[in-house]
Order: structure tokens, then sequence, then C-alpha cells
């Protein structure tokens, strides 16, 4: 038998065994926190091979406690597998913010379009819209767009009309060749002049091609040239509405220059119809920058003359596509917008559904809004846009948001502008106040090119804790 009582070293060990135990325990019972031992617990240099035999290639991501194991501090969660609850917190928040940044990109499109349809309709219409209108210039301008009070001819076959609104239209062949001093009266009751001129037609006296300026109550002129028109084979010149005969442009190419020499190219494309309203078509839109856009309307559907419902896939300069499943539209008397329902898809395929409703003054200006989104997360955000003012030209200068999000928290933003002749945004006055009644005051000045870019801008913010300036 081996005789332990008398032999030294094997007490030594024993007792190092005992300690280590007892500490495992401690550390057990304390959830594995740090355990102060002294330095005579244990031998140090066992503790150092310890380490050097259990150092991995992230040895300076690993921390030693005498817990009778490693225990790794950084980078845990990515090595098991699993996300902390803080970093599952920051991802779904990174990614809630990357699908409302798309989204916002797409919302402010279309809200664009929709605010420049129902405030500049005398000016530029939509694709649509826009394809009508051509359809039956030919038809409104033999009528002369009012009453005749006068017609002349020459033997060279050349005719005018003269009209009560000042305007005269010049005919060539028993087609309409250009139409001067047009007036474009806008609810307001803002005057600007249209000047339309080298009508060309083909032979079948369906016009192909036009040019026009059209000057501001600014004295600011744009020019718009429309050429290459198509048309679908059963097409007649005298067809209208009112006739079983069609007249259905399916291509042409717009551009609109404006006051500045931006200049902004259109071309639709590729439109089928049924009967008389289309059924899709494609535009390629290129901004003055070079930058091209793609949209691909189809499936769209009707409600007598207005736009129902479509599907649009919209692919910008960078190759991003963003989709937009246009579920109901709905209109009022007048025509105009008052509510839509979408389901949008944004690059990442992450897709949220947004409802929107407006109301309309007796002018018919947006005087408010509401929009409810909920995102591929399930998160509910409702905005809604009130007080917005107009000035003496029919633009919006000011307007309130207040945003609710999931939990019921609400911010709020007030806007107000001041525009130039241009139309741009030379200075604003911007209060913000956040879900604790925290307001913070931002004015911002801005001066720009003729390219209608920023190219200095002075931003003061005041917050409770002081000025701020950048």
């Amino acid at each position: 038998m081996l005789d332990w009582q008398n032999k030294k070293w094997i007490k030594v060990i024993a007792v190092i065994v005992i300690a280590s135990f007892l500490s495992y325990d401690v550390a057990w019972a304390t959830e594995f926190s740090p355990v102060s031992l002294s330095t005579n617990s244990i031998n140090k240099s066992s503790l150092s091979s310890l380490y050097q035999s259990n150092r991995s290639e992230e040895d300076e991501e690993i921390e030693l406690s005498f817990r009778s194991q490693l225990i790794p501090t950084k980078k845990y969660q990515e090595r098991s597998g699993f996300l902390r609850m803080e970093a599952m917190k920051n991802e779904m928040k990174r990614r809630k913010d990357e699908i409302r940044k798309h989204r916002e990109i797409e919302a402010n499109r279309v809200k664009k379009n929709i605010t420049d349809y129902n405030i500049n309709k005398g000016l530029y219409l939509n694709a649509v819209e826009k394809a009508k209108e051509e359809q039956s210039i030919t038809e409104q301008v033999m009528k002369a767009r009012g009453a005749t009070m006068g017609l002349a001819a020459d033997a060279g076959g050349f005719s005018y009309s003269l009209n009560k609104d000042g305007s005269r239209v010049n005919y060539k062949n028993g087609l309409p060749s250009s139409i001067e001093n047009e007036s474009l009266i806008d609810p307001l009751g803002n005057v600007s002049i249209k000047h339309t001129y080298n009508m060309q037609y083909n032979e079948n006296k369906l016009l192909i091609s036009y040019e026009a300026e059209i000057t501001d109550p600014f004295g600011n002129t744009t020019t718009v040239k429309w050429y290459g028109a198509t048309y679908t084979g059963d097409s007649e010149y005298y067809a209208n509405s009112n006739t079983n005969a069609n007249k259905n442009i399916t291509s042409y190419t717009e551009e609109i220059t404006d006051s500045l020499g931006n200049t902004v190219t259109t071309e639709f494309k590729d439109a089928i119809y049924d009967g008389k309203l289309p059924q899709s078509y494609s535009r390629v839109i290129t901004d003055s920058f070079g930058n091209i856009t793609n949209e691909v309307f189809s499936g769209i559907t009707y409600n007598g003359q207005n736009v129902s419902t479509y599907n649009l896939t919209t692919e910008d300069a960078f190759g991003n596509i963003n989709t937009t499943n246009r579920l109901s539209t709905s209109y009022n008397d007048e025509g105009l917008v008052t509510g839509y329902n979408d389901i949008v898809t944004d690059p990442n395929g992450n897709t949220s559904t947004v409802s929107w409703e407006a109301q309309y003054n007796e002018f018919e200006q947006i005087i408010g809004s509401t929009e409810v989104e909920i995102d591929s997360l399930g998160n509910t955000i409702t905005t809604q846009q009130h007080s917005l003012e107009y000035d003496a030209y029919n633009r919006l200068t000011s307007y309130k948001l207040d945003q609710v999000d999931e939990a019921g928290v609400i911010t709020t933003q007030e806007v107000e502008n001041t525009l130039d002749e241009y139309g741009r945004v030379t200075g604003s006055r911007t209060t913000y106040t956040d879900g604790a009644g925290v307001q913070t005051i931002e004015y911002q000045t801005n001066m720009y090119n003729t390219r209608r870019q920023v190219v200095s801008s002075t931003v003061t913010r005041i917050k409770q804790t002081g000025l701020e300036t950048i």
C-alpha cells in the first residue's frame, strides 16, 4: 500500500486538486463571475501553461478568469451562431431603416408625380394623360378652343382663325400648323402663355411632331419638343371619344427644357391598347445629368376613364429595381387622385403596404393627406400632412407633418419654405419635435447653380442645449 501519509508531494497534489474543485464550486455558485484568488492558491506556472495550450488566433478577444475554463467575451454570438438580444435589436433596426430609406425614395417619387399632375396639369400631363392629350390636339385646335372671331384664307392653302382668348390657330392644307398665344390658366387665375409651332403629320393626317414654348407668370420660358409619334394601325385622324374609330399613340419622345437650360427627355413606347385605353407601356426618362430611369407599366385597369390598378417596375440609374402593385385608386369629381393602396417591394425584396388619402380645396390644391405604411417587419407608421399653404402662384410653401410610430410615439415637423422665381427653395425654417416634446429649430439657406444643384448651404440649429451652426 502506498504510504501517502509520509509522502509530502502526494499531500501537495491532493491539496491542489481539492482547491481547484472548491474554486469551481464557488465560480458555479456566482454564475462564473470573476473569482479573486490569492497568488499562493495556484501555481502560476501551471496557469501559464494552461493558458498557452488553449490560446487561439483570437487571443486578444479572450480573457482568462479562473472559472475552470476560458470564457470568450467577444464575438461570442458570431461563433455560436446566435445573436445576443442587443445585436438582434441593432440588426432589426438596420433592416428597418434600410426598408424605410428605399420606401421613402419611392414614396417621394410617387407623391411628386401626383403633386405635379394636380398642381401643374395645365402645363404638363403624365404619360397616359399626355398620350390622350396628344391624340385630341388636332380635334381641339379644329374647334379653335373657343369661339372663333374670324377666319381668313389665301390661295396658297394657308388659313387661320382668331379666338376670343387672343389665340390664333394657323392651318396649312386644312391641318393646324401652329397655335399662337394660347392661354393656360390655373385654378388661381395665373396665366401662362403657350406657343405651339412646326406641327407635322404623317400620311394619315396624324400628328407626329411639334415644338412649343410656355412662358409662366414669372417670365420663365420652358421649351417642349415632341416627336417620333407612332400610332396603332387602326388609328384615324378624325377619331375622338365619341367615335368608334381609334386614335392610339404607341410611342413618342418628348424633350422638356426649363428656363435654365436643363433638359429632361421622356421616351414613351410599347403602348398596347384595349379599345381607346392603354393596357401597358414603357417610359425611359433621362434627366439633365444623363441619369436614366426605366419604368414599365402593365396590367392597367380603369374605372371609366380613370386608371384604377396597375403594376409598375422601376429601375433607376444605379440598377436598383423597385416594384409597385397599385391595388386601387380613388378620384374626386374633378378627376383628382384622392387615395390609393399600394404594395411596394424594394431592391432587397422587402415588401411594404402603403395607403394614402388626400383632401383638396376649391383650387384643386392638396390641403391634407394621411399615409399608413406597414413595413416588411410588420411595423406601422402613420404620417399626416396638414396645414398646407400655397403662394399666389400655386406653389407649396409650408406644411406640417405628424408621424406616429409602432409604439405610439409622435414626432412632428413644421416646414416653412422661401422659393425663388424658379421654384427652388432658397430658405427654410423647420421645427422638429421629438417624442419627448424636445424641440429643435433649423434654419437653412441655399444657393444654386444653373443645374438646380445646391452649391452652398448654411444650416443653423437651435437646440435646448445651445446654438449650432453647420
